[in-house]
């Protein structure tokens, strides 16, 4: 996506996927590790819907190439997930890295990682500047290493759940990270239970209901997910099917209609 194709403020140039996850969705494989799948060089291009797997960066953003929207892309089995170059404050809107060796790195100015998440990755997030200004929100992150580094350790951000890494910089845990930035309070570290993320469906489990995106039918488990209803409680939720907790879930479908639904009773602590 080059300049000339970008547009501006008031218009973004939109380039839409296939919504047909189930059938394997839009699929862009480089199939070697020495060339980009995709890189975008325009600022104001929103890219939605979107499978990017194989090459040496699933998808690569240039320096200063500002006002950009990425939402539900996978980036898959690449060398980089996501490469975010300086100065861009790019949003990454429910995207999953998945099985990258970096899922997604940021050597950037104030971009944001929301609802997304990282799925065994060797490192989860490289931050190239201590501390980051790109966030990381409402987010799953399972496998591998979280941070990437001695330096580089994330900035604001919070409401998200981890499981089976290590946390990596100079953070022995979760606890550790909080203690020594003083934020991060509300995540936590705890199975996710997601539904199959081996063949990419991350939905959460749920007692009361999940949507199967093959079938396209709502089926119930016998566990129900930490994520229901752990997202910031400042966020919009209600695009979510009753009953929804009136908060917003952590991952790929917080405020969706694909939202896994709420348990019914409150939890005893």
């Amino acid at each position: 996506v080059d300049a000339p194709d970008q547009g501006s403020a008031s218009s973004r140039v939109t380039i839409q996927g296939s919504t047909n996850s189930a059938a394997g969705g839009s699929l862009f494989d480089r199939q070697t590790s020495a060339s980009d799948v995709l890189v975008v060089n325009g600022s104001y291009v929103r890219l939605v819907d979107l499978r990017l797997q194989g090459g040496r960066y699933g998808l690569s953003l240039a320096q200063s190439k500002v006002g950009c929207e990425f939402e539900k892309i996978f980036s898959i089995s690449n060398t980089y997930g996501f490469y975010d170059e300086p100065f861009t404050a790019a949003r990454f809107i429910r995207c999953a890295a998945v099985r990258n060796t970096y899922g997604y790195r940021a050597n950037t100015t104030g971009s944001k990682w929301e609802q997304g998440v990282s799925w065994s990755n060797v490192y989860a997030f490289q931050f190239d500047f201590d501390p980051s200004s790109a966030t990381v929100s409402n987010s799953v992150i399972v496998g591998g290493t979280a941070f990437a580094g001695a330096a580089g350790n994330p900035g604001a951000g919070d409401y998200n759940v981890f499981w089976s890494v290590t946390m990596g910089g100079t953070y022995q845990n979760l606890g550790d990270l909080q203690r020594t930035k003083n934020s991060w309070w509300h995540s936590t570290f705890a199975d996710p239970q997601l539904a199959d993320p081996v063949n990419l469906d991350f939905h959460p489990r749920s007692e009361q209901g999940r949507f199967n995106p093959v079938s396209k039918l709502w089926v119930t488990d016998s566990v129900t997910s930490v994520t229901i209803d752990f997202g910031n409680p400042l966020w919009p939720y209600t695009n979510e099917l009753s009953p929804n907790g009136s908060r917003v879930d952590a991952g790929l479908f917080g405020n969706t209609g694909e939202a896994s639904r709420s348990p019914t009773n409150s939890a005893y602590l």
